[in-house]
């Protein structure tokens, strides 16, 4: 079975809100790289992880939100 990386890949849109919860899995892991990283300027993601604000809050780190079709930051990132 192949593994799947993005909602366009789903055999069905049935499978979409499994997939966005199961994505929220990933949250306890990628905050404990982020304690293990030395400095942190800014977290860049996309608005489908929206449980990274609550990491980036929770670290007092800003959140960069990249638009795929826009091609532009949404929020600037501090200086480091």
């Amino acid at each position: 079975m192949s593994q799947i990386y993005s909602t366009d890949r789903l055999p069905s849109m049935s499978l979409f809100v499994p997939f966005a919860k199961a994505t929220g899995l990933m949250q306890p892991d990628f905050e404990q790289v982020l304690q293990s990283l030395p400095s942190v300027s800014c977290i860049i993601s996309d608005g489908f992880l929206s449980w990274k604000q609550k990491s980036a809050s929770k670290f007092g780190i800003p959140r960069a939100i990249w638009d795929k079709q826009l091609r532009r930051e949404h929020l600037p990132c501090r200086d480091s």
